[in-house]
């Protein structure tokens, strides 16, 4: 039976999916003051309409020939991990970031509301007066660093960089080294920021404390799940011709 109720709800469905159609981006806590409605039904509105708040991606642009340089590279990984099942243990995955001490962009509260995965990308990227380079790098099970960074990094520094500090942290009882050096690492700065960022930060002494404590917390069973799904992103980027992979992860 078809009641006033149903044609309240209906109106109201038809009046939220429109709002989110033309604003996506938009919060269900900005819209529920705006509107009025709670934030329960909002969601339920949403949820019966198989609308889904899909996360931000932040992506690189691709040049014209890096697919190709991507798939040629992932299709040498693949060779390697099948001639060695430790491949990924010999590798030292590397990379440098910028921790700001406002902060940076939350990925987590980026959402836009859709019935379709729109693979939004946003560009945008947070500058901050007080900030603080780091290095830091995964090898096996390992954590090398975080090395904090004075100033910009440029290709003489970051020689001295690895000959005065990295390398002779590298060195082991066993008398074992990376075989191989990877820069760029898809896991780390993410993990690490969602930490450091989880309290505010007084200044960049006390981001530097967060960081190294973040560092140290990270456990071997999360670092050897890292060279798994470094495994896992060789065989998509192959499959998907070297372009981003990111959204379907």
């Amino acid at each position: 039976m078809w009641t006033h109720e149903n044609c309240h709800y209906e109106e109201t469905s038809v009046a939220v999916l429109a709002s989110f159609s033309k604003s996506p981006q938009r919060s269900t806590r900005r819209m529920s003051l705006e509107s009025g409605i709670s934030r329960t039904s909002l969601r339920r509105i949403l949820a019966t309409h198989k609308w889904h708040p899909y996360k931000l991606q932040l992506l690189q642009h691709l040049n014209e020939d890096d697919p190709d340089r991507r798939t040629e590279f992932a299709e040498w990984a693949k060779q390697k991990l099948e001639q060695d099942l430790q491949f990924t243990q010999k590798i030292l995955f590397s990379d440098e970031a910028n921790f700001y001490v406002n902060g940076e962009v939350n990925k987590q509260n980026h959402r836009y509301w859709s019935d379709t995965n729109p693979h939004w990308i946003d560009p945008s990227k947070t500058v901050g007066t007080k900030k603080v380079m780091v290095w830091c790098g995964i090898w096996g099970t390992k954590i090398v660093g975080p090395f904090f960074i004075n100033g910009n990094l440029k290709a003489t520094g970051y020689l001295k960089l690895l000959h005065d500090d990295v390398f002779p942290s590298l060195c082991t009882e066993a008398g074992t080294f990376p075989e191989f050096f990877q820069q760029d690492d898809f896991y780390l700065w993410g993990h690490l920021k969602a930490i450091v960022y989880g309290v505010k930060i007084r200044d960049v002494q006390h981001l530097k404390l967060r960081i190294l404590e973040a560092c140290a917390g990270i456990s071997p069973a999360v670092l050897l799940s890292v060279c798994e799904e470094w495994e896992k992103r060789v065989a998509l980027t192959i499959q998907h011709n070297g372009q981003h992979i990111e959204h379907i992860l």
